[in-house]
């Protein structure tokens, strides 16, 4: 068998590697060098292997060198790298940061882990002109990734993407690792972020007179934010904090939460188990990088996870509550978000942004706002998947403050003799009972990403004229159709009592689907909801369950 890219690869001059590579099998190597990796939603992400679709050093190494020629371009001369708890990240913050400051370009590089959004932090803080984060995010542990960030803390998108994504194309890999391998002393220009900026961003969380009267199960969920989320809690009053101790470790093996992804109940299996002994009003999660967060309520029928919306429904209604006076509030969220969140801004006279997915259209959007409005009217931003801004300065989603924020709000109700629960079942009432939920479906084997994509493609071309026996009354492909956004591979499909949107994951060989149904009441909406979800699996993929 003939592979172009696996030729090349075995010029690699490191001898493990060189070895590793010419033990592969067929198979194995027409799975790891069937394509190459890609910039996504949330910049390049993938599997830890050897392989031109892999992450690993040699691609670590053809993005900076990349980044590198990017930054001579445009006359950059310096970076932040930071780096999550995963395998290898470490590794990986060290070959960004040796090759940058081989070419001259100082480098800001963290000794230690360090949530996401204390990185994009630290660009302003060290007036540095891009962030460079090691982290997959979410994602389970094979997988990691490289998040890009501008000098305002924005996710690298447009005219300056498509440049580095030309950038790296052009760049030979195998070339550029094996002159890496061969660097000397090429230290000078690497800078051990100080203290200081720790201390800077621990020192901008809000300040209030409430009583903290909370019990709260936080978990880091084996990542980078342990150390800041209870800092901050503590330094705002919030005593009552209670976290599983094989979770407050760095493991980049996520033993106690295979999944480490705050949106789905299994990551909060241990702290569960902590409610045993411990009755807490509220249980919190951050994702590895600490950029996301989940919670789970205290209800009547035990502990219930919310939903990303239900969380965006919760915060902008608390948010508006402490500033319904001030002039020209704004908000923004995304195409796939709960319709709801957006007759709230309607009813409460809050002007709005919808954006595509991911943080770098959300960010993009808050600043068009911003210019149009002034800064300081901004509310919140978030999307449906966990990921929230509610501080001036930031564009990109950040668990610490919105944790924060959310705990604020349930010491505000349970202080009032009142529960997050009640909050949110007036919230639903108030607003029509619209119910959200989302699913997806995984593709697995050889080329996934090609199937998935492909899958959506024949959707669009055969067309879609009823679902669940409902007539669909309007389609719009977001490829096609004038939206008034950036062209984008999904549909969204519309009936008189549901809508739904089809969407490939950016970063995982998935299909999502995003459904929005409003019934006579809110259990109602759940089982259209769920029934919406059967029927596209089932009349649109042929899966039956």
């Amino acid at each position: 068998m003939q592979n172009k890219l696996y030729e090349k690869w075995l010029k690699i001059e490191n001898m493990a590697i060189n070895k590793e590579l010419k033990a592969m099998s067929e198979e194995q190597i027409a799975s790891a060098f069937s394509g190459e990796l890609s910039f996504g939603t949330a910049g390049l992400r993938g599997v830890m292997a050897l392989g031109t679709n892999r992450m690993n050093e040699i691609n670590v190494c053809r993005l900076a060198n990349a980044i590198l020629a990017l930054c001579k371009n445009k006359k950059l001369k310096s970076v932040v790298v930071g780096f999550d708890t995963r395998h290898n990240s470490k590794k990986y913050s060290r070959i960004f940061a040796k090759v940058l400051s081989n070419g001259g370009i100082d480098a800001n590089l963290f000794k230690e882990y360090v949530p996401t959004p204390v990185l994009t932090y630290s660009i302003k803080y060290l007036s540095a002109d891009l962030g460079i984060m090691i982290t997959a995010s979410h994602n389970k542990k094979e997988y990691n990734g490289i998040k890009i960030s501008t000098k305002d803390g924005i996710q690298i998108s447009g005219d300056l993407e498509k440049e580095l994504g030309k950038l790296y194309s052009k760049t030979n890999e195998v070339e550029a690792f094996n002159e890496f391998c061969k660097l000397k002393n090429a230290n000078k220009n690497i800078h051990y972020v100080k203290n200081d900026v720790k201390k800077s961003f621990l020192g901008n969380f809000y300040k209030n007179k409430l009583n903290k009267a909370l019990n709260i199960i936080y978990t880091p969920l084996n990542g980078t934010a342990y150390k800041y989320v209870i800092t901050a809690l503590k330094g705002v009053g919030f005593k009552n904090v209670v976290t599983p101790l094989k979770q407050k470790v760095a493991d980049g093996n996520f033993t106690t939460c295979p999944y480490p992804n705050p949106e789905f109940i299994e990551a909060y299996k241990a702290s569960l188990k902590c409610t045993e002994n411990f009755d807490a009003d509220v249980i919190v999660a951050t994702d590895p990088d600490g950029d996301r967060l989940g919670a789970m309520i205290k209800s009547t029928k035990g502990y219930k996870l919310l939903t990303g919306n239900e969380m965006g429904f919760l915060l902008l209604n608390y948010l508006y509550e402490n500033r319904a006076k001030d002039k020209n509030l704004f908000a923004v969220s995304t195409v796939v978000s709960s319709p709801m969140f957006f007759a709230m801004c309607d009813a409460y006279g809050i002007k709005f942004k919808k954006s595509l997915t991911g943080f770098k259209n959300i960010g993009k959007a808050k600043m068009q706002l911003e210019d149009k409005l002034g800064k300081d009217g901004f509310l919140m931003a978030y999307e449906e998947s966990c990921g929230y801004i509610v501080k001036d300065g930031f564009y990109d989603k950040d668990g610490i403050f919105a944790l924060l924020r959310f705990c604020e709000l349930a010491s505000y109700l349970k202080n009032k003799g009142s529960s997050v629960e009640e909050y949110l079942e007036e919230i639903y009432q108030k607003f029509d009972n619209v119910y959200s939920l989302n699913s997806s479906l995984e593709f697995k084997g050889e080329n996934a990403l090609d199937r998935m994509n492909k899958a959506v493609d024949d959707l669009r071309q055969k067309g879609l004229k009823t679902l669940n026996k409902k007539k669909i009354v309007e389609t719009v492909d977001y490829l096609i159709d004038k939206t008034g956004l950036d062209k984008s591979n999904f549909i969204e499909y519309k009936t008189q009592d549901f809508s739904f949107i089809i969407r490939p994951s950016g970063t995982e060989p998935k299909l999502k689907f995003y459904i929005h149904a409003k019934g006579e009441n809110l259990d109602a909406s759940k089982k259209l909801a769920n029934d919406v979800l059967l029927a596209i699996k089932k009349e649109i993929f042929e899966i039956n369950e």
